[in-house]
Protein backbone atom coordinates (compact mmCIF):
# COMPACT_ATOMS: atom_id res chain seq x y z
CA UNK A 1 0.00 0.00 0.00
CA UNK A 2 1.42 3.39 -1.00
CA UNK A 3 1.83 6.15 1.56
CA UNK A 4 0.26 9.58 1.05
CA UNK A 5 3.49 11.38 1.96
CA UNK A 6 6.22 11.63 -0.69
CA UNK A 7 9.53 9.99 0.14
CA UNK A 8 12.82 11.03 -1.43
CA UNK A 9 15.41 8.28 -1.56
CA UNK A 10 18.95 9.34 -2.35
CA UNK A 11 21.74 6.90 -3.12
CA UNK A 12 25.25 7.68 -1.95
CA UNK A 13 27.58 8.91 -4.69
CA UNK A 14 30.94 7.24 -5.19
CA UNK A 15 34.00 9.11 -3.98
CA UNK A 16 35.07 9.79 -7.57
CA UNK A 17 31.69 11.22 -8.54
CA UNK A 18 31.57 13.38 -5.39
CA UNK A 19 34.97 14.92 -6.10
CA UNK A 20 34.16 15.39 -9.79
CA UNK A 21 31.09 17.51 -8.93
CA UNK A 22 33.01 19.32 -6.18
CA UNK A 23 35.55 20.42 -8.81
CA UNK A 24 32.96 21.16 -11.53
CA UNK A 25 31.09 23.47 -9.16
CA UNK A 26 34.23 25.48 -8.29
CA UNK A 27 35.03 23.60 -5.07
CA UNK A 28 31.58 24.17 -3.60
CA UNK A 29 30.84 22.92 -0.08
CA UNK A 30 29.41 19.36 -0.05
CA UNK A 31 26.37 20.40 2.03
CA UNK A 32 25.53 22.97 -0.66
CA UNK A 33 26.01 20.37 -3.42
CA UNK A 34 23.57 18.10 -1.56
CA UNK A 35 21.05 20.98 -1.37
CA UNK A 36 21.40 21.59 -5.12
CA UNK A 37 20.82 17.89 -5.86
CA UNK A 38 17.88 17.59 -3.45
CA UNK A 39 16.10 20.66 -4.88
CA UNK A 40 16.86 19.96 -8.59
CA UNK A 41 18.63 23.30 -9.02
CA UNK A 42 21.32 21.97 -11.39
CA UNK A 43 19.89 20.21 -14.44
CA UNK A 44 22.57 17.53 -14.94
CA UNK A 45 23.44 16.93 -11.26
CA UNK A 46 22.41 13.36 -10.32
CA UNK A 47 20.36 12.92 -7.14
CA UNK A 48 22.98 11.36 -4.91
CA UNK A 49 24.14 12.04 -1.37
CA UNK A 50 27.55 13.66 -1.89
CA UNK A 51 30.16 13.22 0.83
CA UNK A 52 33.65 14.49 1.59
CA UNK A 53 36.29 11.94 2.55
CA UNK A 54 39.27 14.30 2.71
CA UNK A 55 40.20 17.91 1.96
CA UNK A 56 41.21 18.48 -1.65
CA UNK A 57 44.58 20.20 -2.21
CA UNK A 58 43.02 23.35 -3.73
CA UNK A 59 40.58 23.79 -0.83
CA UNK A 60 43.35 23.07 1.68
CA UNK A 61 45.56 25.76 0.14
CA UNK A 62 42.65 28.21 0.04
CA UNK A 63 41.91 27.66 3.74
CA UNK A 64 45.54 28.00 4.84
CA UNK A 65 46.87 31.15 6.46
CA UNK A 66 50.32 32.62 6.10
CA UNK A 67 52.36 32.82 9.30
CA UNK A 68 52.84 36.36 10.57
CA UNK A 69 56.25 37.94 10.18
CA UNK A 70 58.17 38.00 13.51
Amino acid sequence: MASASPICLMARASSTKSWLWHQRLSHLNFDTINDLARNDLVSSLPKFKYHKEHLCPSCEQGKSKRASHP
